[in-house]
């Protein structure tokens, strides 16, 4: 259907078309696909509305209202729209790019339902429909979104964590096999458990497992992440040593140095202070006084550092890292085979590959602090890393999809333990099997580095002009009209480009309760119905946690059992 003509032709990429008013109601919609010849004559372009600029003549000049008041029917307007050329047809393939650029006059065809159809049916997994067609699925391209990492980026309330649970339970239930990790910073995808036997939730001993029970009915594996499988970096992190403390970070290095690397080097090792090499707490502190000096020598600076690292053995909520008691029972019965290096690195590679068994393995840490979700970050990602290099040069990959939510906490602007490995990940995670799906609310806070190597954008509703400024200076596919519509976008609608997508489209999302029968963690609390009831008869004050329920028995089943 023949819609208008094109009027104006704007540098690469940028087409203005007018369009009649009897034709609006088809075209003044965002996301709406258009097609054109090119200047040759032979070839189709095809583009996508992203902007508007309607005008009534009449009201420009106010004698000529005076002069033709009288005639209702005659009403000159002019209804101009911005069309951002976005592909192409080669042969009966639709690729990106603009190979040639259309002629002002050239005829603006609507493309048809069925044409829509056959340009987005290509994919695997279905996430939404078209949002000026909803007869038209969009399926995305597994392949293009693993090979070249993803970012979804919205405000708070956009619809942010539906897409990710959307996209995820899709991807579970349309692959065997798939091996996908989820770091989920709010304990948020936990009800992902309940649509399939192949997710398996880990979540600190304590009041994170406690409140995953109560509020979902699911029984988390015991996550565990011993102090000492860290990093210098990570452990700076949890003790709170900021670059400041400078005489308490290098006494810390110089004991990890002698536990990690000076003790075994006569044994023939070639290790670093960042190897995850076994050590006590106990061993730590009186490295830490040994690096302080002896005597009246002695600096007090190293005797605060071993204050904090006593604080954080007493820390009930990080006992999953200072009494890992299970790992710590396979690192006795390795070593009773092997020298302590040797076992040590048997436990870590126990510890990594427990991660990537085929399905979904969930990482919950809901209700740690953001400083000790880092330092785990990290360990898990080096961890994993460790094992996908290894793998290539074995000749194999990993093929693991990794999803960090909240990313701005493990890749920030500034300094995090983490950001240094997922940055590394990001600019070479393509070429040994490793993929991320990042995750934010705050793009403006996010590393620009990180954002850089998202060859896929999903973008929903952002409004602060700074995350809009920031997705436009890091993101290759991205127009200014592009990202100035981004504010008006509905709650659940996003804007999706990149290689996992044919051409850019406009999708409306899924809704995860209404295909999946579950209801996300994180939903607002719907006050009205709060302040209407007596839901809450009594405040109950905790109890105080019994040694029982804080220091697991060995006997507890871990992850690596539930492998076995």
């Amino acid at each position: 259907m023949e819609i208008g003509r094109v009027i104006g032709v704007y540098g690469r990429n940028i087409v203005k078309i007018s369009v009649p008013d009897h034709l609006l109601p088809e075209v003044a919609r965002p996301g709406v696909y258009v097609k054109m010849a090119g200047a040759d004559g032979s070839t189709t372009l095809y583009g996508m509305i992203v902007g508007f600029n309607m005008l009534d003549e009449l009201y420009r000049r106010a004698r000529i209202i005076e002069e033709l008041e009288g005639y209702e029917e005659f009403r000159p307007a002019r209804n101009e729209m911005t069309v951002h050329i976005t592909g192409y047809l080669s042969g009966q393939t639709v690729s990106k790019g603009v190979p040639i650029l259309p002629k002002p006059g050239e005829k603006v065809y609507l493309v048809s339902k069925e044409e829509l159809q056959s340009i987005f049916d290509k994919g695997d997994v279905s996430i939404g429909v078209l949002s000026s067609c909803p007869n038209v699925e969009i399926k995305i391209d597994v392949n293009g979104m693993c090979t070249r990492h993803t970012a979804v980026l919205a405000m708070t309330g956009a619809g942010k964590s539906n897409t990710v649970a959307v996209l995820i339970a899709s991807l579970l239930k349309h692959f065997k096999n798939p091996r996908i990790i989820i770091v989920d910073t709010h304990s948020e995808y936990i009800p992902l458990a309940r649509i399939s036997n192949n997710v398996r939730v880990l979540a600190p001993k304590g009041k994170v497992t406690d409140l995953i029970k109560a509020q979902y009915q699911v029984d988390p594996i015991p996550l565990e992440v011993p102090l000492w499988i860290l990093g210098v970096e990570e452990i700076y992190n949890i003790l709170g040593l900021d670059p400041r403390a400078t005489k308490q970070r290098l006494y810390l290095r110089q004991a990890l140095k002698t536990l990690r690397v000076e003790r075994y080097r006569e044994k023939g090792y070639d290790l670093t202070a960042d190897d995850p090499i076994h050590f006590t707490l106990e061993e730590l502190k009186i490295a830490v006084i040994n690096a302080g000096g002896s005597g009246r020598t002695r600096d007090r600076s190293a005797e605060d550092l071993c204050l904090k690292i006593e604080d954080l053995s007493e820390e009930r909520e990080l006992y999953f890292m200072t009494r890992a008691e299970y790992l710590e029972d396979k690192f006795s019965d390795y070593a009773k085979k092997t020298d302590e290096v040797k076992a040590s690195f048997q436990v870590y590679g126990d510890f990594a590959r427990s991660l990537l068994d085929p399905g979904l393995n969930i990482i919950a840490l809901g209700g740690l602090s953001s400083e000790v979700q880092a330092s785990i970050v990290s360990a898990l990602l080096r961890a994993l890393w460790r094992i996908a290099v290894e793998q290539r040069f074995r000749g194999e990959r990993v093929a693991t999809l990794v999803v960090l939510e909240e990313a701005h906490i493990y890749a920030p602007v500034g300094w995090s333990p983490s950001k240094q490995i997922v940055e590394k990940i990001a600019k070479e995670g393509r070429k040994f099997g490793v993929s991320l799906l990042v995750v934010s609310q705050r793009p403006r806070e996010l590393s620009q580095t990180l954002l850089a190597q998202c060859g896929n954008l999903i973008a929903l509703r952002t409004v602060n002009p700074s995350d809009q400024e920031h997705i436009l200076r890091s993101m290759e596919d991205v127009t200014r009209d592009t990202v100035e519509s981004l504010p008006g976008l509905q709650t659940g609608e996003a804007l999706v480009s990149g290689p996992m997508l044919p051409l850019p489209a406009l999708v409306k999302i899924f809704s995860f309760k209404e295909v999946f029968h579950e209801e996300l963690g994180g939903k607002d609390i719907d006050y009205r119905e709060a302040w209407s009831t007596e839901y809450m008869t009594e405040i109950v004050i905790p109890s105080p946690p019994e040694q029982t329920t804080l220091v697991e028995t060995n006997k507890q089943k871990s992850l690596l059992d539930f492998n076995n």
